[in-house]
């Protein structure tokens, strides 16, 4: 088993965001995947962006007024599916 420390940032522009729930797991086997999730409730207003980081690094990054709107960074040790991320 293999500890991961992961770190989730959601911004949006004004103070009415709610994190409902996110989902990371407390441990995985080396080489397998985990699922990360989180959930928000933006009460109306516009998303501005969506961060993972591994370790202080970010490795996956959605921003709604992007081209592309999601970018994956490089990071060893992390992979990221690209049919899974879905926002």
């Amino acid at each position: 088993m293999v500890q991961k420390k992961f770190m989730l940032r959601v911004e949006r522009f004004s103070f009415g965001l709610r994190l409902t729930e996110v989902r990371i797991p407390n441990h995985t086997v080396r080489d397998s995947s985990a699922r990360l999730e989180c959930h928000f409730d933006l009460d109306g207003e516009a998303l501005y962006s969506v961060k993972w980081y591994k370790d202080g690094n970010e490795f996956y990054r959605y921003v709604p007024r992007d081209m592309p709107p999601a970018q994956v960074f490089i990071l060893p040790g992390v992979s990221v599916d690209q049919v899974e991320r879905i926002l």
